[in-house]
């Protein structure tokens, strides 16, 4: 009588392997886009002044929009990440925004560290305004490609 495997063999061991090194390489593709912006955003908001519209109002305004379209952009990274596999329900529609705001707030308590920057709950929300904005279109355009 022949003693049970207990080890699989080769074969098998190289298809497990070859199956981990693929869902490692779709892992990175879509998260590593995400942790670069978050770095950018890191960047960006440690500098002590920004450069000023000759205009307060206008200055205002490109501020209030870069806030805006940096997490719109964060929130369409995130969604891709989170909905590489399947169909986009409510909760991970939730854990996006959770995300993009969680940095969000984690962004203006950084500036308030920050030499010259002050933060704003207000900044916040338009973030979050941003992040919502994002993930709807991302769910949109997802969701025409069906």
């Amino acid at each position: 009588m022949p003693l049970p495997r207990i080890l699989p063999d080769q074969k098998a061991m190289n298809a497990t392997s070859e199956s981990a090194r693929a869902r490692l390489a779709v892992v990175l593709r879509m998260w590593v886009p995400v942790l670069a912006w978050m770095a950018l955003i890191f960047v960006l908001s440690s500098q002590p002044s920004l450069p000023r519209a000759p205009d307060d109002l206008l200055d205002t305004l490109l501020k209030k929009g870069a806030h805006f379209g940096e997490y719109l952009i964060l929130a369409i990274l995130v969604s891709r990440a989170l909905f590489a596999r399947g169909a986009i329900s409510w909760r991970a529609k939730v854990v996006a925004l959770g995300i993009a705001v969680a940095y969000a707030v984690s962004d203006e308590l950084h500036q308030g560290l920050v030499p010259g920057r002050t933060p704003s709950p207000w900044d916040v929300g338009i973030d979050a305004f941003g992040a919502i904005s994002g993930m709807t279109l991302f769910a949109w355009w997802r969701d025409s490609r069906r």
